[in-house]
C-alpha cells in the first residue's frame, strides 16, 4: 500500500501522509483460520545450536514478535514439534531446518492453498553461521532469529520491503540483528489483517 500526499480543501494545503515500503505475498490467512498453527521440525541436527530446545526457543521467539504487533487480528499458536513435510500444499503451517543448496539464501516460505485456505512453509538453511540466541551475533554469525522473523513475515503474508530497516527488507549480513517488526512491518500487518 503507497501513500501520497493528499489536497486539503480550496487553499491546496498540503498534508503529508505516511509511503509504506511494504509488498504482499499472496493471500493472507482467513479469519476462521486464526490463530493459526504452526508446527515445528525436530528431525534436523543443527551444529550451531545447542539441541532441539535452543532452535525451537528462537523460533518460538520469532513468531511470537509477530503476535505482539498491536491493532491486528492475527496470531499464531503452537502445533507442536512433530516434523510435517516441507512445502507440500497439506493444510500444515510449518517450519523446517534442512539445506538450502542456492548459495547465499538464508530461508525460504513457500505458500500454498489447501481447500480453499493458505497454507505457508518455512524452510531454514541449516549450513550457516548461526546464532541460536538470544545473546546478540557475533560479527562472523548470522542471527537466526531474525531471519526467521523475516520468513515468518512471509508466512503472513508480506513481500520484500522497500525499506532496508525493515524486517521485511530483503537481506541481512551478519553480525546484524533485526528481532523486532519495524513501522513498515507493522503496517503491513495491520494492513493485512
Amino acid at each position: 500500500m503507497k501513500k501520497l500526499l493528499s489536497v486539503v480543501g480550496a487553499a491546496s494545503l498540503l498534508t503529508a501522509l505516511p509511503v509504506y515500503a511494504f509488498t504482499t505475498f499472496g493471500t493472507p490467512y482467513s479469519a476462521s483460520q486464526i490463530p493459526v498453527p504452526v508446527y515445528g521440525d525436530e528431525t534436523s541436527t543443527l551444529d550451531a545450536c545447542a539441541g532441539l530446545s535452543e532452535y525451537t526457543g528462537t523460533s518460538k521467539r520469532a513468531y511470537l514478535s509477530w503476535n505482539a504487533v498491536p491493532n491486528n487480528s492475527f496470531r499464531w499458536r503452537a502445533g507442536g514439534w512433530n516434523g510435517p513435510i516441507y512445502g507440500v500444499p497439506d493444510g500444515i503451517n510449518g517450519i523446517f531446518f534442512r539445506e538450502i543448496n542456492d548459495v547465499g539464501v538464508l530461508g525460504q516460505t513457500t505458500f500454498n492453498m489447501y481447500n480453499g485456505k493458505r497454507d505457508s512453509d518455512v524452510k531454514i538453511d541449516i549450513n550457516q553461521n548461526w546464532n541460536c540466541g538470544p545473546e546478540d551475533p557475533w560479527w562472523t554469525q548470522i542471527d537466526m532469529e531474525s531471519v526467521i522473523l523475516h520468513e515468518v513475515g512471509h508466512q503472513l503474508g508480506l513481500g520484500h520491503s522497500d525499506d532496508p530497516n525493515a524486517v521485511m527488507w530483503w537481506s541481512i549480513g551478519m553480525g546484524v540483528s533485526k528481532r523486532v517488526p519495524q513501522s513498515d512491518d507493522i503496517a503491513g500487518i495491520q494492513y493485512l489483517y
